[in-house]
C-alpha cells in the first residue's frame, strides 16, 4: 500500500492505493536492472569499509584487525513502474476507481516463486494457530512442512518456507519458556508465604 486517506470527522479508511513494489524511480549507478533475489544471506565484508571489525591491542602496540560478518540484505531495486490501484468506499462498498496494470519490469512467472517476495511472506493467521497445534504435539519442522504440504498438494505452492516454520517454532519456544518462569515465581511467592505470614504479593 502506498498511500491511505481517512475521513476528518469520523477517521474511517475511505481511500487506498497500491502501487508496484518497484514503483520509485531506479537509482543512477543500478539502471533499474533487474537482481535475483537473495534473502538474508550472510556475507563476508572483508573489503567494505563500513564493515563491523574488532580491533585487538597488542603488547607490543601492534594491533590486529579481526573482521566480522554482518547480515545483509538486498534492498528492492526500483524501475519507476506505474502500475497501481486505487479503491474507493463508496456508499459503503469498496470500488476500483483507478487501474494500471501494466509494469515495466519482468514478473514472477511460477505461483511457487510468490514466497520468496517480501510482500507474500509470512504465515496466515489460520494457519500460524494449526501449526501452533503441531509444535505443541513436538512434531518437527520436516513432518509440519510435510502435512502443510498435503494440504496443497505440493511443497511448492505452500505460501512459506521451512524457515518461516523454523522461525515460529522458536517464538513458540520463547513464548512458553516466559510462561513457565511466571508459573514458577508465583510458586516460590505461594511457599515464601506458608513459611512467613508478613511476606505478601500484589
Amino acid at each position: 500500500m502506498n498511500t491511505s486517506r481517512k475521513a476528518a470527522k469520523t477517521g474511517e479508511l475511505i481511500k487506498q492505493q497500491f502501487v508496484c513494489n518497484k514503483f520509485r524511480k531506479p537509482k543512477v549507478d543500478d539502471g533499474g536492472a533487474e537482481k535475483i533475489p537473495m534473502l538474508d544471506e550472510i556475507v563476508d565484508e572483508t573489503k567494505d569499509d563500513d564493515q563491523d571489525e574488532d580491533i585487538v591491542f597488542l603488547d607490543d602496540d601492534s594491533k590486529t584487525k579481526k573482521t566480522t560478518k554482518k547480515r545483509k540484505r538486498d534492498t528492492i531495486l526500483q524501475t519507476g513502474c506505474k502500475a497501481k490501484m486505487v479503491v474507493k468506499l463508496i456508499d459503503g462498498g469498496w470500488e476500483v476507481i483507478h487501474f494500471v496494470g501494466e509494469h515495466n519490469h519482468p514478473l514472477v512467472d511460477k505461483p511457487s516463486l510468490t514466497k520468496y517476495l517480501r510482500s507474500h511472506q509470512g504465515i496466515p493467521a489460520e494457519e500460524r494457530a494449526f501449526l501452533t497445534h503441531l509444535h505443541n504435539c513436538n512434531l518437527t519442522t520436516g513432518h509440519m512442512m510435510h502435512i502443510m504440504s498435503e494440504f496443497y498438494g505440493t511443497e511448492l505452492i505452500v505460501p512459506y518456507t521451512t524457515k518461516h516454520i523454523t522461525n515460529l517454532k522458536t517464538v513458540l519456544n520463547q513464548d512458553a519458556t516466559k510462561e513457565g518462569d511466571m508459573i514458577e515465581t508465583v510458586a516460590y511467592f505461594k511457599d515464601q508465604q506458608k513459611e512467613d505470614l508478613d511476606f505478601f504479593t500484589r
